[in-house]
């Protein structure tokens, strides 16, 4: 919402620029105007007026860009880069924001009673049990490898049943089973195919030894 704020603000600002520097010429157009107008209304008297002639110099010195044009062009592009840089500045500040809290996981609690609960946090892959109530207390760091494994069983167990409850969660986990169908019958065949080949690769030596055991005996007959 800030964003769309920043953003129709530059917007604001780049078109009170632009109508700036368009006054000039509107208002020469618009006396123009007034003077066809009024030779119009007033045929007979435009008629014996005589219209000044503009010098080539005057023409020419009308047709060129003054310095305060020049100024004026100058301060809204650094306007516009300065706006530019603080919308910039604003979506980085929020993307960091975003990492911190990807950072820093609430993974859930239960309330004591009294504005009192107990929270589990995860900061940088580490748990946390925190005791929060006037003022939060580090209760325990989980360092237990058992302790932490359970509690990302568990918290992966909620994930799943929270999916599960949810008509589109079951929709994707049907497509993904689905997908591991065929998957799992191509292993199936893979393997049924391995033994196949290594009990004919057994009998095949089997057999070879056999011959090579009966040619031995007939030697020694």
């Amino acid at each position: 919402m800030r964003t769309y704020k920043l953003f129709s603000f530059s917007l604001l600002i780049c078109l009170i620029l632009l109508s700036f520097f368009s006054a000039g010429g509107s208002n020469t157009v618009y006396a123009e105007e007034q003077m066809v107008e009024e030779c119009f209304e007033l045929q007979d008297k435009c008629e014996d007026e005589v219209i000044p002639s503009i010098s080539e110099e005057e023409q020419a010195g009308s047709n060129t860009v003054g310095l305060m044009d020049y100024i004026k062009m100058i301060g809204a592009l650094v306007l516009v880069i300065a706006l530019l840089y603080g919308l910039l500045k604003f979506v980085n500040n929020r993307t960091k924001n975003f990492q911190q809290s990807k950072l820093i996981q609430n993974m859930g609690g239960t309330t004591l009673g009294g504005n009192r609960s107990v929270q589990i946090v995860k900061i940088a892959g580490n748990y946390y049990v925190l005791g929060v109530g006037e003022d939060v207390q580090l209760i325990k760091e989980v360092t237990d490898d058992v302790e932490r494994q359970k509690l990302e069983e568990y918290f992966e167990e909620k994930e799943e049943e929270f999916v599960q409850k949810s008509p589109i969660g079951h929709l994707i986990l049907k497509w993904k089973s689905r997908l591991n169908q065929p998957n799992k019958q191509e292993q199936s065949s893979f393997q049924s195919l391995l033994s196949q080949q290594l009990t004919e690769q057994k009998e095949k030596r089997k057999k070879l030894f056999n011959r090579a055991k009966s040619k031995e005996n007939n030697k020694d007959g």
